[in-house]
């Protein structure tokens, strides 16, 4: 089940500013890829360490989760994610977060829980 969302300003390939964002429900390969992807190895005084980043692993599900934003198709990069405004970036975070909610939702209610 996907959802459509429409940004304000958009993001911006070549001249052209793209609003339409298919938003997709996130599989647990989704958690798993975007976990992976928030931890990076610092060095430490007792050797390297494994750190993750919980902003990180936001913005890593949170590109996951765009199947497609006018002509590209997701997952969208960083960098993509990036360009979009403050407005657009959280009004795409909140269409994420009600969409997964609309989907746990209709499980429950197919389960009869």
């Amino acid at each position: 089940m996907s959802t459509t969302v429409t940004l304000t300003t958009g993001l911006k390939v070549g001249e052209e500013y793209h609003r339409e964002v298919d938003i997709q429900e996130l599989t647990a390969q989704h958690m798993i890829d975007a976990d992976a992807a928030s931890e990076r190895v610092v060095e430490s005084r007792n050797g390297p360490v494994l750190v993750k980043s919980p902003s990180r692993m936001t913005y890593e599900l949170m590109r996951r989760a765009v199947k497609r934003i006018g002509p590209i198709n997701g997952p969208i990069s960083i960098a993509e994610l990036g360009k979009l405004t403050i407005e657009d970036l959280s009004a795409l975070e909140s269409a994420i977060f009600n969409h997964q909610e609309q989907s746990l939702s209709s499980a429950v209610e197919r389960e009869g829980r």
